[in-house]
């Protein structure tokens, strides 16, 4: 099911907004908005413009290393950063290098050809999901392709596909990206504090 979002990161103070605009054909319309802040995942969303209540939970581990550059960032920092072997990705050998973040492996595939980061492979659990708590851990392995060169010299991926336990999962493609945006209404959600009377327990 074909699904926009619009996704705001800021990775230097670990936060990071999505939020989808799901129209009906019914006329009907669904905001939901999921804030990540470092450890803490908070859940908003509206019905026909209505509030449901707002859901505060536990991020998932390693929920940023989905974004290449924190993926790189994390590794250079790493202290038991090593070179775990090689693999074949898009018919061309890749370097596999593997490092330790938030407790759980995580490894990185970087393309021997032009240096890239064409793939992550990281282990996850998320016990405050439904659907995801009954595996337990699994692993999340996204490959990136459609690479470009955006003003700065910054060279971004605008095309990521995810696999849950070897499954795909779901394919996401950039449409526009902003560097350093001057103005944003998601930059003021993800800095924007935690209403207390609207939190509900997500075991209720």
């Amino acid at each position: 099911s074909p699904t926009e979002a619009t996704k705001y990161m800021e990775l230097r103070h670990q936060r990071m907004v999505t939020q989808l605009d799901i129209r009906l054909p019914t006329g009907e319309e669904q905001v939901a908005t999921v804030i990540y802040r470092g450890s803490e995942s908070e859940s908003r969303s509206t019905w026909n413009g209505k509030p449901s209540p707002t859901q505060l939970v536990a991020a998932p581990q390693n929920w940023d290393l989905g974004n290449p550059i924190v993926a790189l960032q994390a590794s250079l920092t790493a202290p038991d950063l090593k070179i775990a072997g090689t693999s074949r990705l898009y018919g061309m050998p890749h370097t596999l290098v593997r490092f330790t973040h938030d407790g759980q492996p995580v490894t990185l595939e970087l393309n021997d050809y032009n240096g890239y980061l064409d793939g992550i492979m990281r282990r996850t659990c998320i016990p405050s999901n439904i659907a995801n708590s009954i595996w337990g851990d699994y692993e999340v392995r996204t490959l990136f392709g459609d690479w470009r060169l955006e003003q700065g010299g910054l060279h971004y991926p605008f095309l990521a596909t995810t696999y849950f336990n070897g499954t795909l999962q779901d394919v996401g493609e950039t449409k526009d990206l902003e560097i350093n945006p001057q103005a944003s209404d998601l930059a003021q959600i993800a800095v924007s504090p935690v209403d207390p009377q609207g939190v509900q327990n997500p075991r209720d």
